[in-house]
């Protein structure tokens, strides 16, 4: 499935675009506190994952990014089904 839609917020699978967003999330030290890796230290390393992302192989994964009004707000998805995990935006907290 490519797309998800609920009454409030949008689920697509990753684009090259989302690198600066995802950059912004995922270098937060309060964000990634429970997550599997450490924050991002550069865009670098956040390039790196967004092509993983990218380019997961269907058997193995499904991400999603996360949009609310059209804004980037995090990422969620199933690794190694059936673990699913997921990250937001601070500001989407709450």
């Amino acid at each position: 499935m490519s797309e998800i839609r609920t009454a409030r917020l949008r689920l697509r699978k990753a684009r090259e675009n989302d690198l600066d967003a995802l950059h912004a999330i995922l270098s937060d030290a309060l964000t990634m506190r429970y997550w599997s890796t450490p924050p991002h230290a550069d865009v670098e390393t956040t390039r790196a994952w967004l092509a993983g992302m990218i380019d997961l192989p269907a058997d193995t994964a499904d991400d999603y990014v996360v949009e609310r009004d059209g804004r980037l707000i995090g990422k969620l998805g199933m690794w190694r089904t059936p673990e699913i995990g997921f990250l937001l935006d601070r500001a989407a907290w709450g």
